[in-house]
């Protein structure tokens, strides 16, 4: 089972400009400041697959809408393996609630309860 997302194909320029327009000078600073890889950074940009929690992760540091811009289906009617497209998104934006509650000092821990 496939746990991995990618940007849409058609949006790949879209998100590499949200990395000038968030504040970032390179790639190499937006890796540095989330804490991942210059080459993890890098497939994300260029529509490789990424873990789902570093897409939202990415997502989020970019001021991202992960719904807006994840690819779920490699080929044709086949899904990546991680459910039907509500159940993703329900767990992603339970993660997104996860990351906020881990970098806001006062975000409840209640919040990745559900």
């Amino acid at each position: 089972m496939s746990r991995s997302l990618r940007v849409r194909r058609d949006l790949t320029e879209r998100v590499k400009l949200a990395v000038k327009r968030s504040g970032f000078l390179s790639q190499r600073s937006l890796s540095e400041e989330v804490g991942l890889s210059l080459a993890t950074v890098s497939n994300f940009l260029n529509g490789k697959p990424v873990d789902w929690a570093t897409f939202v992760e990415l997502c989020t540091a970019l001021s991202l809408n992960c719904e807006d811009v994840a690819e779920f289906e490699v080929e044709p009617g086949v899904y990546t393996g991680l459910g039907s497209p509500q159940t993703t998104w329900r767990k992603l934006k339970r993660l997104r609630r996860c990351s906020w509650a881990m970098i806001s000092p006062a975000a409840s821990s209640s919040t990745c309860a559900t």
